[in-house]
């Protein structure tokens, strides 16, 4: 239970601090992000839906998915979609390791 609260931190400090100074925070800690594969599932019902041009400004992303349906609780509304899309991110590590 004790990570139930910092969930709510990034709602808190849209609504309270403005959505540019958090966008701003969160791009502090992934600067150092840029070495480490990622990918990205973006669900049409979904809360936010970043332009994949700024994503790649602070990720090194390997895997873009545009899903067919689901929202902002994809793992509840369409689970074999999201493990499919996983799975296939992490297919070609497996092999490499």
């Amino acid at each position: 239970m004790a990570s139930f609260g910092p969930t709510f931190q990034p709602y808190h400090d849209v609504m309270n601090a403005g959505g540019m100074r958090w966008m701003k925070e969160v791009a502090k800690q992934w600067l150092g992000s840029a070495q480490t594969p990622a990918a990205f599932a973006n669900f049409p019902k979904d809360l936010s839906h970043p332009p994949r041009r700024w994503a790649e400004r602070f990720f090194n992303v390997q895997r873009w998915t545009d899903m067919p349906r689901g929202g902002h609780f994809a793992a509840l509304e369409v689970p074999d979609l999201l493990v499919q899309d996983l799975r296939e991110f992490f297919r070609p590590f497996r092999r490499a390791g």
